[in-house]
């Protein structure tokens, strides 16, 4: 038996109520697309060693999603005589709250966990010896899926010292979690692949 009801000469048929509600759920197909969030985390870089040789003027890109490895690749200038060999340190700091220090070649490749199981830092390390001119820092960052709120918002110290102990680079790079909303499209292709992040 059909069932069917008239309301004002249009009638309301099954055929109706399975219309309506695929375009509902459309609706909100759609509509939960474009409010996604992303948990992301941005890098704010200063210099602190205005007296020193070295200075890391720019990092790229100054934002890294969670769960990832990025690659950032940080850019400046060597003045003096370059260097031959050294030492490089990396203070992870929570709330002004030493967590974490690293020390490394400055010439070599080098990892620093960061605390809480927060994600890792790789350090590519200075091409030795470096002559003084355009030099060129890379970091392999990566960020944990889920980071706890007391440590999305570190302060990350990199000094570096030639062979000889004198200081040649000091860098501070500020962290902080954003939220990102993004379209459908962007959802749907986030799922696609991995990203990569090094910083």
């Amino acid at each position: 038996r059909q069932f069917a009801h008239t309301t004002r000469g249009f009638a309301l048929t099954p055929q109706f109520f399975c219309f309506a509600a695929m375009v509902l759920l459309r609706a909100c197909v759609v509509f939960v697309g474009f409010v996604a969030v992303s948990a992301d985390i941005s890098l704010t870089l200063s210099d602190c060693g205005a007296s020193l040789p070295g200075h890391i003027t720019k990092i790229s890109p100054t934002v890294v999603p969670q769960g990832t490895t990025t690659t950032v690749v940080g850019t400046g200038t060597l003045s003096g005589s370059g260097v031959s060999g050294g030492k490089v340190k990396t203070v992870v700091k929570a709330l002004g709250v030493t967590m974490t220090t690293c020390s490394a070649d400055l010439c070599g490749k080098s990892t620093c966990d960061l605390p809480g199981g927060a994600g890792s830092i790789a350090l590519s390390g200075v091409s030795c010896p470096h002559a003084a001119g355009a030099l060129t820092l890379d970091f392999g960052v990566t960020v944990a899926a889920s980071v706890p709120s007391a440590l999305q918002v570190l302060e990350l110290d990199i000094t570096a010292d030639d062979a000889s102990g004198a200081g040649v680079i000091c860098s501070k790079i500020n962290t902080k979690h954003i939220s990102v909303a993004h379209p459908l499209s962007s959802v749907v292709g986030a799922h696609a692949g991995i990203s990569q992040l090094n910083l």
